[in-house]
Parts: structure tokens; sequence; C-alpha cells
């Protein structure tokens, strides 16, 4: 089984730096399943820039793109092919679809019939487009796979660097516990010692709940290059809200932390970052951002405002730690590197040793 032409396209554009996840590709399988760029060369070409790019620079790598990727004729059975897959895909998201009837195990298994189209100068068989479903992989299983054209399975949900069940036990880590609030737990030895020493017991004796003082704030790094981060960006929101912290609250920016920052990650609902940060003076302060590692930049501009934003707000928030959802081997000459080592702030890839490593600085522990 090959890969298909749009699956083909989109890893050609990908390696042309063009920012597109999962969410980009699976629009442009439902604009095909609804009959759009099925046609032809140039309707495909017209439905992926206007679904893909976002500048006529972007709108030119396309049309590289498809010119490198897809032959420069299509036969008419190859259309017919196309608008099959794509009535297929359609009623499977209608729900429409029907079941089949699944072979006889002694029956034997016909191969399917395949249509040769005659030949002309030019033209290259184009495989049918590749539709989504939760058993086929985005990305090839292996290294060898990506070589021969992307192998047989494609992960179109993916998996987490790190599974729930352990980020959330890594948030029970981070811990000041305290007795506060009402008296209404048995303190057993101290009312031993008060029934000793005055020989009457008159009242047992009642202390707080021990409660966890904790606080954490999240800044999260939102848009552009974080766009395929935001599965596991969500894992460890939702469980930081479940981990029974005093106070967590969850800010968004993009790039940079200016002097505003976002309650919601569409960034339309701005507040000062000093009205955010009053709350958790002494508490922990977690940013989760690739930092230009993504796209193996470096910004000099970008790095010198982070780091005196992490100057300006260390007197507040000592404990910062930074989670990068990127590998630290591509870390190296860009800006996350500079951001590291010029802000001496903690940075630690989002994987098992790196969460705990945050969890340990945001309890006071770590570097």
């Amino acid at each position: 089984m090959t890969t298909g032409p749009l699956l083909d396209l989109f890893y050609e554009l990908r390696r042309r730096n063009l920012v597109l996840g999962v969410s980009e590709y699976l629009a442009a399988l439902e604009a095909l399943a609804l009959g759009f760029g099925i046609g032809s060369r140039a309707e495909l070409c017209w439905m992926c820039q206007a679904l893909w790019s976002k500048s006529p620079e972007e709108h030119e790598q396309v049309v590289l793109a498809v010119d490198q990727t897809l032959p420069a004729a299509i036969t008419q059975s190859e259309l017919d092919e196309l608008s099959r897959q794509a009535d297929e895909e359609l009623r499977k998201r209608a729900g429409d679809s029907e079941p089949t009837a699944a072979p006889k195990p002694d029956a034997p298994v016909e191969a399917p019939k395949q249509e040769i189209a005659e030949e002309s100068p030019g033209q290259v068989e184009l495989a049918p487009v590749a539709t989504a479903s939760a058993d086929t992989p985005l990305l090839p299983r292996s290294a060898e796979d990506a070589r021969r054209g992307g192998g047989a399975h494609f992960d179109l949900i993916g998996e987490l660097p790190v599974p729930r069940r352990y980020i959330k036990r890594a948030w029970r880590y981070v811990r000041r516990m305290q007795r506060v609030g009402p008296a209404v737990e048995l303190n057993v030895e101290a009312t031993v010692t008060r029934r000793y020493r005055e020989g009457v017991l008159v009242a047992p004796v009642l202390v707080p709940r021990r409660r966890n003082l904790a606080s954490v704030l999240l800044l999260v790094d939102e848009g552009g290059s974080m766009v395929p981060f935001r599965p596991a960006t969500a894992a460890l929101i939702e469980s930081a809200r479940q981990s029974g912290f005093s106070r967590v609250d969850v800010c968004y920016f993009h790039d940079v932390v200016a002097a505003r920052v976002y309650r919601d990650p569409g960034l339309r609902t701005a507040v000062p970052l000093d009205v955010v940060l009053r709350p958790f003076a002494g508490g922990g302060v977690l940013i989760i951002s690739d930092a230009g590692a993504a796209r193996r930049r470096c910004e000099e501009d970008r790095a010198e405002k982070t780091r005196q934003f992490l100057a300006s707000m260390r007197p507040m928030a000592p404990r910062i730690a930074w989670l990068n959802p990127v590998p630290p081997s591509r870390w190296p000459a860009t800006t996350a590197e500079f951001i590291r080592r010029s802000a001496n702030v903690p940075m630690f890839p989002f994987e098992r040793g790196g969460l705990d490593s945050a969890m340990d600085v945001l309890r006071g522990r770590g570097a």
C-alpha cells in the first residue's frame, strides 16, 4: 500500500517549512470528500492554497510542491477513483455508510480488479487519496518506512509524549501542606495529653485539616509552531486543574510573554501580566513553549525580550520552570538554546524525566 497524493503533498509542504498539522490535513480530506480539488491538478492546487497557505510566498511553495509530487496528467480512471474515495469519506462522516459483509473464511479472497488506462507521455500512476481513520497514522511508523515512501499506516491521532496517568502523578509531588481553616480534625496525641494532665476530658483537641497551599501559574505559548502540541498541552492543563492545588491559572501568549497575556487560547481576552502574577507571589510558574526550536530558528529579539521578562518575574515568582515539547536535539543554534543560557532558566523536554525535573523546580528543590 502506498501513500496517497494528498499525503505526499502534505509531507512535501512540511519539508518546505509550511506550518501544517493534523487539523490542516483533516480539513483537506474533508474538502476532498465534499468534491473540492478533484477535477484537475489546478483545482487540487487551488484547494491546498486556500486551506494551507497564508502568503504569496506560501502560495508559490504549494504550486512547486504540486508540480513535484503530482503527475502532469491524470487519467479518467484515476479521477473516478478519487471521486469514489471522496464519496466514501463523505458517507463515513455523515454516518450513512452501510456495513459490508465480511468474506467467509473458506471462500477465496478475490483480488480487486484494477482498471488500466492508456498511458501517454508524462503520465505517472496516481494513488487514491488515503482516507482518515482511527487506525491510520499520520507519520510513518519507522524511518525505513519514511525512506520507502511512508509505509502502510499513518497515525492521525498520535500519542502523548508522557501518559496522562504519569502527568497526574507528577503534579501530586508539587505540595505545600499546611493546616488551615476551621478546627475539625481530631488530634489524638494532644487529646490524650490533655486527659492525662487534667484528669477529666472536657472536650477533644481539634485542629484544622491539612491542605495543599501550593499554587501554579501556567503560561502557554499558543498558535504557530505550537499547534501540533495542543493535545499534550491540553493534557498537562487538565491534570493540573485536577491535582488539588489551592490555585491554578492558565494564561496564553504567542512567542513572547509581553505586558499582557490572554485568558483564552484564541488570544482575545487580554489581562495585565502583573495582575496575573500577583496571586502567585512565592508560587510556581510553568512556561510551555517550543521557544523557536520547532522551526530551528534563532531570533535574538525574541530571546532578549524573553530574558527581560524572566528577569522581571523572578523577584515575585522565583520558582520558574520551562517545558519544551521539542526534543533537545533540536535546541542547539535556536532561540530555545539562547534563552536557556542567557536567561539561566531551567528548560526541560516534555518527557518523563523532564516533567519530573520541572516539578522539582516548582517544589523549590530543583535548579
